[in-house]
């Protein structure tokens, strides 16, 4: 794994313009959705963090968001194609867990797509139940994972 990266949160403009586009260049576009199918009306009040590079680009981003007093859900983790495997998206996943865990979150829920499936277990979450197919083609399954 390459050190020359950091972890951070967004906290400008400029970062959060950076950290869209590439959950929009992994997670939507490779499906024809334009942007802005990216954001949801839970950005305000989700804790976000993107991995930066030793130039500054954004490879890997991941979030979180309470839906009741203890529990939370990931959303939008994507690491670039060629940052994949490396340990980046354990890394994120761990700050996400860090930040729920601070803020007496008991329970974190997610919807993964089967390729992220065994990224999630290797990293405690049960595959529940199959949820939705976005796109009308990529398979989501219902994850979760207690935290103390």
């Amino acid at each position: 794994m390459n050190n020359q990266f950091k972890l951070v949160v967004p906290k400008t403009n400029l970062d959060f313009k950076r950290y869209f586009f590439v959950r929009w260049s992994i997670l939507r576009k490779p499906w024809g959705q334009r942007m802005g199918t990216e954001i949801d009306e839970f950005e305000d009040e989700a804790y976000h963090i993107m991995g930066i590079d030793s130039k500054e680009r954004v490879f890997a981003v991941g979030r979180i968001h309470n839906i009741s007093s203890n529990i939370a859900q990931i959303r939008y983790m994507a690491v670039l194609e060629k940052h994949n495997k490396l340990g980046y998206g354990t890394q994120v996943l761990k700050l996400l867990e860090i930040y729920a865990i601070s803020n007496q979150i008991s329970k974190i829920v997610l919807n993964s797509r089967e390729s992220a499936i065994d990224f999630y277990i290797k990293n405690g979450y049960k595959k529940i139940k199959q949820v939705d197919r976005l796109f009308g083609e990529i398979n989501h399954w219902f994850m979760e994972k207690e935290i103390k």
